[in-house]
């Protein structure tokens, strides 16, 4: 049996609510408001739990699912075969998606 495989790794993100709760925190600060465009871009009623302390995950389901940003990480291909009774997997990706090692950082 051999076979490859096709998938993608989702990743949720709240970008919106981030940049809410950052600009909530400064505007905490004396005289300091939320901007405008920051404010417009959450949910109303989002932007209220936030100000209640209400953690993303106890909020309603309908909000949550207009909350949150879903992201399709991949293509990644794996290849399995079996040889005998071991199932043995490789991951095929390409020479070029994995840093050169020794790994050195940008700028340095």
């Amino acid at each position: 049996m051999a076979g490859s495989r096709v998938f993608s790794v989702p990743k949720c993100d709240i970008p919106e609510l981030i940049a809410y709760a950052k600009a909530l925190k400064k505007a905490q600060k004396p005289a300091q408001p939320i901007p405008e465009a920051i404010e417009q871009a959450l949910h109303p009623e989002v932007a209220r739990l936030v100000r209640l302390d209400i953690h993303p995950k106890d909020m309603p389901k309908n909000l949550r699912d207009d909350l949150y940003e879903i992201i399709e990480l991949g293509p990644y291909v794996r290849y399995r075969w079996r040889e005998g009774k071991h199932l043995y997997t490789i991951s095929l990706g390409l020479l070029d998606d994995y840093p050169p090692r020794p790994f050195t950082p940008a700028g340095l």
